[in-house]
């Protein structure tokens, strides 16, 4: 078989002086759209905390427990309210109660009355203390929680950029891979009808293209679905055609990671989800407090001011009113003395709870400790692999061009020569998942730390 000229040389100019040209066609190009947004990462950071349904919903919770706090406290104060009614009595009914023996009265059998009402807790058994602790406490727990969502939101949405970034990267390769494969099937079909190369490798090649052109549609299939995601994250309409995504593929500055054993000790004590499970728990402790205090008395001070109406008399003394004001103050016990059992179940029912809670303590600090270890081997893995895919990008170039000269000097074939392709391509994704990985994986210990970016 007769060699095809300049073919070896042909193709890797192809497929390495043009990638750059395609990264600027395919990743540099600006929007048509004159209301696109451009994001790089700090952009949509910030338009994450802005808009994130989810930190949004966090951020209402705590609202939701400030409430339930200033509910429970004003268990402490006194309560003033305004009643009125009328009543309807069955025999006749003095206006208000004699205070001498034979007082002459107002008779009538309708009765109208208004009353200021108040009531004031000297002694509840600690159920108001205890309430108002428990809500203190679920409230800081909301707040706990709602600063944790906003830090695994900036690790998603770093994440995901990431993985975009590394996504685009792949499309470029493909991209230069395909321009560089198409451009060579027409060299070689010039060269078959010269009959200066075998019909084969022709076929053989425009396999290798169409393989190609399917792995790079799927990558940018890929690549929107990514780029919804991302939106999602941060809030915003999911048109990923009203989006840029900017930003540079680089390996994350990091410094060693100090030992597990540090790392775990500085997470348990940062981590916000961890905190606002042990305020769980210690509120729950506290309803405990509260549910007991059923088998307790009460004290308090209750009074009533007000007037009273006889309507339609039915007997009137000369010159008494029908109307005629009315008062009391009286200090009253509530003693439990059979509860049918509520109270003891009651009191079993948190007990059970707190059981519950604190086993998910444990469950979040061992899952902690996982995700410390976890993080600080991902990234230890994903900067090595990012120092040996350079030179496996190196050795793939190489091993590319050896293979291209050596068909051009009849010494290889077209199969070998795709496959060194192919491996070149294998290398440079490998290489952009790396980079993606290191700077997920920094994200990720972070995150495990309980840091924010």
């Amino acid at each position: 078989m007769i060699n095809p000229r300049y073919f070896g040389r042909g193709l890797v100019w192809l497929c390495f002086a043009g990638l750059s040209f395609s990264s600027l066609a395919y990743g540099g190009a600006t929007n048509d759209s004159s209301t696109a947004v451009v994001l790089d990462l700090p952009k949509a950071l910030e338009l994450a905390s802005q808009n994130s349904p989810e930190l949004r919903a966090a951020q209402s919770d705590v609202e939701v427990f400030e409430a339930r706090r200033d509910q429970a406290a004003s268990g402490h104060w006194p309560s003033l309210g305004a009643t009125a009614g009328w009543t309807e009595h069955r025999r006749g009914q003095r206006l208000y109660s004699a205070s001498i023996p034979g007082e002459p009265a107002v008779i009538s059998h309708h009765m109208l009355g208004a009353d200021l009402v108040l009531s004031f807790p000297l002694y509840s058994g600690g159920r108001v203390t205890a309430s108002v602790d428990a809500a203190e406490l679920d409230e800081g727990s909301a707040r706990a929680t709602s600063q944790w969502t906003q830090v695994d939101l900036v690790y998603r949405v770093t994440a995901t950029y990431y993985a975009i970034l590394a996504e685009r990267r792949l499309i470029v390769a493909l991209v230069t891979a395909e321009e560089a494969m198409a451009k060579n099937i027409e060299r070689l079909e010039a060269l078959v009808a010269e009959r200066k190369a075998a019909p084969l490798d022709r076929q053989r090649m425009e396999v290798r293209l169409t393989a190609i052109v399917q792995r790079r549609i799927q990558e940018e299939a890929s690549l929107e679905v990514q780029t919804l995601s991302l939106l999602s994250i941060i809030g915003i309409a999911n048109e990923a055609g009203t989006v840029q995504i900017v930003g540079e593929l680089a390996a994350p500055r990091v410094t060693p990671p100090a030992s597990s054993e540090t790392l775990l000790q500085q997470a348990l004590a940062r981590r916000l989800d961890v905190q606002a499970l042990r305020s769980d728990v210690r509120a729950q402790e506290r309803r405990i407090e509260v549910a007991r205090a059923g088998h307790r008395p009460q004290l308090l001070v209750q009074g009533a001011y007000g007037l009273r109406w006889g309507l339609w008399p039915s007997e009137q003394p000369d010159g008494a009113s029908p109307v005629a004001d009315v008062g009391q103050i009286g200090l009253y016990v509530d003693v439990p003395i059979f509860e049918g059992g509520r109270v003891g179940a009651e009191v079993r029912e948190q007990q059970a709870r707190l059981s519950s809670m604190r086993e998910r303590l444990r469950q979040a600090e061992l899952r902690v400790s996982l995700e410390v270890q976890a993080a600080v081997l991902d990234l230890r893995s994903a900067v090595e692999r990012v120092e040996l895919s350079e030179a496996t990008i190196g050795q793939a170039t190489e091993a590319f061009r050896v293979e291209s000269e050596k068909y051009e000097a009849g010494k290889s074939t077209i199969s070998e020569v795709l496959s060194a392709q192919s491996e070149l391509l294998d290398a440079e994704a490998g290489r952009s998942l790396a980079l993606a990985d290191a700077n997920i994986a920094a994200a990720a210990l972070q995150r495990a730390l309980g840091d924010t970016l």
